[in-house]
């Protein structure tokens, strides 16, 4: 039943809901209140940085780039200089194929270099019979061409140096049945082809056309296979090629590239890069969302092969994409496309109380979320160095994220409402030195989600008739307090910080709860000096501007055997589903909601059945949309969702799987 439920999720719940609440543009009254591949990273002065494990890694992944480019003495240095790392089984059979393929080619050149001297020297009878045992011994490899040629070109001097037409007629088609009965089919076309130049022969003419097809579609497979090789994510069509091929005619060398395929399949490591991060807020770093990616890529190299980003900087920037392109799976298949490469890691960060960095793993080619992750810190270089953290989250498996969340939930601290006599805190002062560390808004563990009867979720209000006014009552007077409180706290928080834009929004937050409170206007009038001025744009035609409203995803909750649903579920579930909402949403951080709820005393229960707790939770955090839902065990698993419009507490739209 897990495995069901993890399964089935993705799929159904993530795209079908999605899809369900993305399908209409948001309502006009919605507000707003805010590559080829890189080569072996292991090389030159860097040596020094990694294990022999991962020298040993790189080095293969240079053996079997080179045998997909057939430069077989660089692939063989590649995994001589593995062994050297890692004396495997595997290392030792690849280096014995390859010598015994160089061997080979030394041989085959040999060859060929012999036939041409005899034919220097006026010999063609002695050239013609080397030249058809090289086409016996090389016609199904590489040097095929050329022998083929030096063999029509002595078969030409000896029908010079008068051969009559019946001789040689009797002679190749002699030869040509032989090479039929070894099958050996190129060396059979040839013969065949030289007998029906001597005298013509009806039945001998249609033989000849048809192993010449098969010899031609044997080639041509050959071909499109060794293009496709170049491509690590087209290996499978490579194979098939290649099998198609060994049906027709199956020879050592067709066996030999289905066994370098098999094994560069068996080794294949998917592409992936970073695009620009993001930026949301005052960070006070320039390019902020470029050094985050940059340093990010480089945590990937011991799972994946990295795409170098100023590859993917390139195609955005020659396809001119817009801005949304982190959030638009159309414009990622068309990068991933050009810029070879199958992960993209996307993502945003931050800025406000502390800095956050949430990032999401995207298969390109699909559009699918893979995995997602969130760090966190007091200032850019703290959220810096949890970057290895991050990338890590990125590379777990949906049963380790989970176990991870659940971790990371059970350390996290709870907030406590504020005291309720507690008094106003006076108007803060500018510090004289370095500003104070920031009050994190988001580094909380989210509320319990037991207590909600399942009938509370079919008493959602339905949207009004147009035109009927929506009138939700004024918070209760305990509420209200830990609202005033609370902003001013933060805007306390970010004045002395100097981050006064945000800490004028919420002070015009607290001035609509306590109108006539002195020391708010005291507040408002310090800080109303300090904002910059708007931006003034001159162009006559302004770019048009698309505030998307901000939506949370919170943790859904599960009515199931806890034997059949694993723990934590329901946090997953909303974490997946939320990027799915990106493209026409701003899709705020679930923990910044729950900062806010334990501040205010607000449960799950509270925001699940009360639009009144909805309306002043979503003023405060700034958000328009919460989306809700439930895991329901049934024969399997029924799962809905729920986006409620904070503002005026009707439901906005709904899904279920």
């Amino acid at each position: 039943m897990r495995q069901f439920l993890f399964r089935s999720l993705p799929t159904a719940l993530l795209l079908a809901t999605a899809a369900a609440f993305t399908a209409q543009t948001p309502p006009d009254n919605a507000r707003d209140d805010r590559a080829t591949p890189s080569a072996n990273p292991v090389s030159g002065t860097d040596q020094e940085k990694y294990t022999d494990q991962e020298k040993y890694e790189a080095a293969l992944t240079d053996g079997l780039l080179a045998m997909a480019e057939q430069k077989w003495d660089e692939a063989l240095v590649a995994f001589e200089t593995a062994q050297r790392y890692s004396d495997t089984e595997f290392v030792r059979g690849e280096i014995a194929k390859l010598r015994l393929r160089l061997d080979m080619e030394a041989t085959a050149k040999k060859s060929i270099s012999d036939i041409e001297k005899v034919l220097e020297e006026g010999r063609p009878e002695e050239a013609a019979k080397l030249a058809q045992q090289a086409v016996w011994e090389f016609g199904d490899g590489d040097a095929a061409e050329q022998v083929v040629q030096l063999w029509l070109q002595a078969d030409a001097l000896q029908a010079a140096a008068g051969q009559s037409a019946a001789e040689r007629f009797r002679r190749y088609r002699e030869e040509g049945e032989r090479a039929e009965q070894e099958q050996n089919l190129r060396a059979a076309v040839l013969a065949y082809e030289q007998a029906v130049q001597a005298k013509g022969d009806a039945r001998l003419q249609e033989k000849l056309g048809k192993l010449r097809a098969q010899l031609d579609r044997y080639d041509a497979l050959r071909r499109r296979a060794a293009a496709l090789r170049r491509d690590p994510q087209r290996l499978e069509e490579a194979l098939a090629a290649l099998r198609e091929a060994a049906a027709i005619w199956d020879t050592f060398q067709v066996r030999q590239d289905l066994d370098a395929y098999t094994v560069a399949l068996q080794r294949r490591r998917d592409t992936l890069s970073v695009a620009e991060f993001e930026v949301r807020g005052e960070l006070g770093v320039a390019d902020a969302g470029r050094t985050v990616a940059d340093e990010l890529l480089p945590h990937f190299k011991a799972k994946y092969d990295l795409v170098e980003r100023t590859q993917i900087e390139r195609v955005v920037e020659e396809l001119q994409l817009a801005d949304g392109f982190a959030d638009d799976p159309d414009q990622q298949r068309e990068v991933s496309r050009l810029a070879k490469v199958r992960y993209l890691v996307v993502g945003s960060i931050r800025g406000g109380s502390g800095v956050t960095i949430q990032a999401r793993l995207v298969d390109a080619q699909t559009g699918l979320v893979v995995q997602v992750g969130k760090v966190q810190g007091a200032t850019v270089d703290d959220a810096l160095q949890a970057l290895p953290e991050l990338a890590k989250q990125l590379q777990m498996t949906d049963e380790e994220k989970l176990a991870y969340d659940q971790e990371q939930a059970r350390l996290a601290k709870r907030v406590e409402p504020p005291a309720e006599d507690a008094p106003l805190p006076p108007p803060p002062e500018l510090p004289d030195g370095a500003a104070p560390p920031p009050l994190m808004v988001d580094a909380v563990a989210p509320p319990p989600l037991d207590g909600i009867p399942q009938g509370a979720w079919g008493r959602f209000p339905a949207p009004p008739a147009a035109g009927v006014p929506v009138v939700l009552p004024p918070p209760e007077p305990l509420l209200q307090q830990r609202l005033l409180r609370v902003s001013l706290q933060l805007g306390d928080d970010l004045f002395r910080r100097r981050r006064f834009a945000d800490a004028q929004r919420y002070f015009d937050f607290a001035l609509t709860l306590a109108p006539g409170n002195f020391d708010i206007h005291v507040r408002l009038g310090r800080v109303r000096p300090l904002v910059p001025p708007p931006v003034v744009i001159v162009d006559p035609v302004p770019p048009a501007v698309i505030l998307r409203p901000r939506l949370a995803v919170l943790d859904f909750v599960v009515y199931s055997d806890p034997l059949a649903a694993p723990p934590g579920i329901g946090a997953w579930t909303a974490r997946r589903l939320a990027p799915y909402f990106r493209s026409g949403y701003e899709v705020v951080d679930p923990g910044e909601v729950y900062w806010w709820m334990g501040r205010l005393g607000l449960t799950m229960r509270d925001v699940v059945e009360s639009p009144i707790a909805r309306r002043w939770l979503g003023r405060a955090a700034g958000i328009r949309y919460f989306v809700l839902g439930t895991i329901v065990q049934t024969a399997s698993f029924d799962i809905s969702a729920y986006m409620l419009d904070a503002e005026f507490g009707y439901l906005h739209r709904s899904a279920t799987v």
